[in-house]
């Protein structure tokens, strides 16, 4: 028998063995439905989060007063720097870090795309989840706005 005349007779042997079919495909179908119903009015929001605002611009600043917003995150301390930040977090006194690029506001008058950090606790799905659904919605935000405000003193709007 070639390689091929096995492979089809193992796909057929897979086929036809319904408990082979009810275990990896209504499994895969039912855990995926099933498993987060439990969760479902368990939305972890209020996200304890530090800033590390780098660049210390007005826009920069902006940007803190919208992720504080977001009913996911709540903004507790602003550390001076990445490794304070760090320290925080693994004491547990905060579940994420935002940090804030140095020059982040030139780069956004050049129409370059400056690259926001978010870190946080990866064993804690729903809550890293959380912190990062809310830290990217009010970036995209205020992405959206610096595109508006670019292309309307490029007179394009």
């Amino acid at each position: 028998m070639s390689w091929r005349e096995i492979l089809i007779e193992e796909i057929k042997a897979i086929i036809s063995n319904p408990v082979v079919m009810l275990t990896v495909f209504g499994g895969v179908f039912f855990y995926s439905i099933l498993y987060p119903l439990p969760y479902a009015n368990q939305i972890p929001l209020e996200q304890k989060v530090t800033v590390v605002n780098l660049d210390k611009s007005k826009v920069s600043f902006d940007l803190e007063r919208m992720v504080n917003a977001a009913p996911q995150v709540h903004l507790v301390n602003r550390a001076h720097s990445v490794e304070q930040a760090k320290q925080q977090f693994l004491k547990g006194e905060v579940s994420g870090i935002f940090v804030i690029p140095e020059h982040f506001y030139r780069d956004l008058l050049l129409g370059k795309a400056p690259t926001l950090a978010y870190a946080g606790d990866a064993s804690f799905f729903l809550v890293y989840g959380t912190i990062v659904e809310g830290l990217a919605r009010a970036g995209g935000t205020l992405a959206a706005e610096a595109k508006v405000a670019r292309l309307v003193m490029e007179g394009q709007l």
